[in-house]
């Protein structure tokens, strides 16, 4: 500020890379091969002069860090219902100082210092979760993403009292959710993608019988003269 139609008329750089000017302004550009495990300390000089013959000196100083970036120990990971999977994140360059921060990310989704941790409840298919980081200058990197695929329980339901020959419907529902599967001439039958929740599962055309249904090879509940089940899917607690 001050003097009259102050203009720059001279600019000096200590350090590496390279500086251009005009009369109001200054561009400085990094080297395109920089590396650095401190960084590197950048000076740049300047005279202001004004059309009586006034000079003044000023002085920019700041320290060139290497690039900002981020990766992960994968970037795609496979999950059943109600479990849980975590990607552990990286960032190197910047000023050595990170926060790992995500970017409107699905429920269930947490992180804690650079592991993401992504836990299902209910929502199968895949989900995309995408995250940056930032260094101590605020300097931030774009969003990188990782994406989890979802799918549900596998339920058996098996009867060795079903007469054979004959076809019986069995429904397996939930308060958003309805699944329906016909048995013929078996014993068994497997829902598959079933998200946890708690459902009730019903036959029709069927007396009561001793149901067996499972969760994997993990039996949850055997139900002795009941045509109508609960089954709640992921904690494998006891029925009623």
């Amino acid at each position: 500020t001050g003097g009259d139609n102050p203009v720059i008329t001279d600019v000096t750089l200590t350090g590496t890379g390279s500086i251009t000017y005009t009369s109001s302004t200054v561009s400085y550009t990094p080297p395109t091969s920089f590396t650095s495990n401190s960084g590197s300390n950048i000076s740049i000089s300047l005279t202001i002069s004004d059309k009586f013959g006034g000079e003044a000196q000023g002085n920019i100083s700041f320290t060139l860090n290497n690039l900002l970036v981020i990766t992960t120990s994968q970037t795609s990971q496979s999950m059943t219902d109600g479990n849980s999977v975590t990607f552990t994140l990286t960032a190197t360059g910047g000023n050595g100082q990170y926060t790992y921060i995500l970017d409107n990310p699905p429920k269930g989704t947490s992180i804690l210092g650079n592991a993401l941790t992504f836990t299902s409840s209910g929502t199968l298919g895949s989900q995309t979760i995408n995250y940056y980081v930032k260094d101590g200058n605020n300097v931030k990197t774009a969003n990188s993403s990782v994406s989890v695929n979802i799918t549900g329980n596998p339920v058996i339901v098996s009867n060795t009292n079903w007469p054979s020959g004959a076809s019986y419907t069995l429904t397996l529902t939930s308060s958003t959710n309805a699944v329906i599967s016909e048995v013929v001439n078996a014993t068994s039958c497997q829902f598959t993608d079933i998200p946890n929740g708690t459902y009730t599962l019903s036959t029709s055309n069927l007396a009561g019988g001793n149901f067996t249904v499972s969760l994997a090879s993990s039996t949850i509940e055997v139900g002795t003269g009941k045509n109508t089940i609960s089954a709640t899917i992921n904690s494998l607690s006891n029925l009623t």
